[in-house]
């Protein structure tokens, strides 16, 4: 295990480290899973630090998807700096202490979170069978439109409309609701009283009418999700 400066700088590539090579065989979370973290988000809870363990399946030059098995956490940086990927890179297993952004992990759908300097990531080599990455998101954004309440009335909802390229099946959208005191979740097909296995096409469109800030959510799994639309509220 060693801890490694984890934001790139000038003049720091070509630098080594003694773990490269070295197979993790048990990445596993221990009392640190992050399904469960993301449980505590979603049940309003607003943890402000987390520390994690699991592989990293997916990265770019400011982000990186961690699973552990249990769950995925995405991690970025202060103000987007890029990771040194000379350090470490998909397939290894790291520890992660970061802030929680419980709000916005709520709104986005997953567990998101940020480390503070390059002093919070430990790479403890490559994870000898890793968990599988999240599903791609497919390209699949919504386009909302207030709906009009008359003269001197409030909006009386949000239409919400596919406006990408590929379909997606109406089990795996929702809308986040996220008052002060609980958290809502709508599917699809409530709102839009579609069958779960009917496929959401470019051009299909819903009415949200319920009051309160929201997002749609596509959520291929339990603990993954991306928002697909922007945001809005609804008085």
């Amino acid at each position: 295990m060693q801890r490694r400066d984890v934001l790139a700088t000038v003049g720091a590539a070509g630098l080594s480290a003694g773990c490269f090579g070295i197979l993790e065989s048990n990445c596993t979370p221990g009392d640190r899973e992050l399904g469960a973290l993301y449980e505590r988000v979603l049940d309003m809870e607003n943890p402000d630090q987390a520390s994690i363990r699991g592989t990293v399946t997916r990265m770019s030059d400011s982000e990186m998807i961690v699973a552990d098995g249990t769950g995925y956490a995405e991690v970025s940086t202060p103000l987007r700096k890029k990771f040194n990927t000379d350090w470490f890179g998909t397939g290894d297993c790291v520890e992660v202490s970061a802030s929680v952004s419980a709000e916005y992990s709520r709104d986005v759908g997953h567990l998101a979170l940020e480390i503070d300097d390059g002093e919070d990531i430990e790479s403890n080599g490559e994870t000898s069978d890793p968990p599988s990455g999240p599903p791609k998101e497919p390209d699949a954004f919504f386009e909302l439109e207030y709906q009009d309440g008359g003269f001197d009335e409030p909006t009386t909802g949000v239409t919400l409309t596919h406006d990408g390229s590929e379909a997606v099946q109406a089990e795996n959208l929702e809308v986040r609701l996220d008052p002060e005191s609980d958290l809502e979740i709508v599917p699809w097909t409530e709102f839009a009283d579609a069958d779960p296995e009917t496929e959401v096409a470019p051009g299909d469109s819903a009415v949200f009418e319920r009051r309160g800030d929201g997002h749609l959510i596509w959520r291929p799994e339990k603990h993954w999700g991306r928002a697909v639309s922007s945001g809005w509220e609804l008085e």
